[in-house]
């Protein structure tokens, strides 16, 4: 097991867009083939730190669980060929969304690793939007 102080690079968009980057300092724990990252970001660069959200990821290849908590809260399940419902919460209400995983591979290396996700999501009921994310992680010393 290894676990300790991580910089990640989150890289977000919708397939074939252009990219949203962000680079967060968080902790990591790589076990067994399984990673845990725990990181806070904000939502967009114009809000306050009150509405900053905590995320947590835990995944494997096949199959990663997003939890984030703050003002914009989800509980998100990505499982390779699944659809799996969630709700998304913000200021302004919940929202109802169906999350379809087409891939989640995951890869480590000794200075760190990456998980991929590649999914569907349909918004209350809206046409699907494919999209892709990956979370790459650098182990920093402690």
């Amino acid at each position: 097991m290894r676990e300790g102080k991580a910089l990640i690079e989150i890289v977000s968009s919708e397939v074939g867009e252009a990219a949203q980057q962000l680079w967060v300092s968080g902790e990591a724990r790589e076990q067994n083939g399984r990673i845990r990252l725990a990181y806070r970001e904000r939502v967009t660069e114009e809000m306050d730190a009150e509405s900053d959200t905590d995320v947590v990821l835990h995944a494997r290849d096949g199959l990663a669980m997003m939890k984030r908590s703050g003002v914009y809260a989800t509980s998100m399940s990505f499982c390779e060929g699944e659809q799996r419902d969630c709700t998304y919460r913000t200021p302004y209400g919940d929202l109802a969304a169906v999350i379809g995983a087409e891939s989640v591979k995951m890869e480590t290396e000794s200075f760190g690793g990456a998980v991929r996700i590649l999914y569907t999501i349909s918004i209350q009921g809206a046409d699907p939007s494919r999209r892709q994310i990956c979370l790459t992680w650098r182990w920093q010393e402690n």
